[in-house]
């Protein structure tokens, strides 16, 4: 299965679930938001959820300032 994950091109042998994509990128769920083909993931599902064949993922940091 590949996935476009930020703008580069993944494969995996299993279907993964969002925290396993971020998991990859050894990044704290807490902070940032992912979006699946446009669409917002919310946190509790980060486990669950499983992109399709072909989905763009994008993985966005989340940047404080004041």
């Amino acid at each position: 299965m590949k996935l476009l994950v930020n703008a580069n091109t993944l494969s995996f042998d299993v279907k993964p679930n969002i925290l396993s994509i971020i998991s990859h990128y050894n990044l704290n769920p807490d902070k940032i938001i992912v979006l699946v083909n446009q669409e917002i993931i919310v946190k509790n599902s980060y486990s669950s959820f499983e992109p399709s064949d072909g989905s763009t993922i994008d993985i966005l940091s989340i940047v404080g300032g004041g």
